[in-house]
């Protein structure tokens, strides 16, 4: 897009949580924890090494780190928030702007609620929409399927 004269979009992170929980360590991560802070701050530093700065999307100068539900991660609280932005600042000398789903029992800079998929979304400050998500290749119970969709 570039050599082409236009201007891409820029590259926030979606943080799918649910890693947090369902891990090839077989790990269910305790964000409360060092070791817990830890994974999770490693899954942000990796995601932004490998995408140039000027190519981040950004609020405020800061990049944007969209939190997935909170369900997945076996504890959390606000350390896990603070450990994020003091060492991202430390690694990229900016600190980050993340956004919790809802379920989050934190503060942040933003707040997004999960389900854009099925219809616009915002509880305040980020705004969610999937278009174009297609459920089909989740498998469901066939009789859950017909009774959600008024079948049975």
């Amino acid at each position: 897009m570039l050599r082409s004269g236009k201007q891409p979009p820029r590259i926030g992170l979606f943080y799918d949580t649910s890693t947090l929980q369902h891990n090839s360590w077989q790990e269910h991560v305790d964000l409360t924890t060092e070791r817990g802070r830890q994974w999770f701050y490693a899954t942000v530093r990796d995601f932004f090494s490998l995408i140039p700065p000027k190519h981040w999307a950004m609020l405020d100068d800061k990049p944007i780190v969209l939190l997935y539900s909170a369900s997945f991660a076996n504890n959390h609280d606000q350390g896990v928030v603070e450990y994020l932005k003091a060492r991202f600042a430390q690694d990229f000398g900016r600190v980050p702007r993340p956004a919790r789903e809802i379920s989050w029992r934190v503060k942040s800079d933003s707040v997004v609620a999960g389900g854009g998929a099925l219809g616009l979304k915002n509880p305040g400050g980020v705004a969610s929409l999937g278009p174009g998500y297609d459920h089909s290749a989740v498998v469901e119970d066939v009789g859950e399927r017909e009774r959600a969709h008024g079948l049975l």
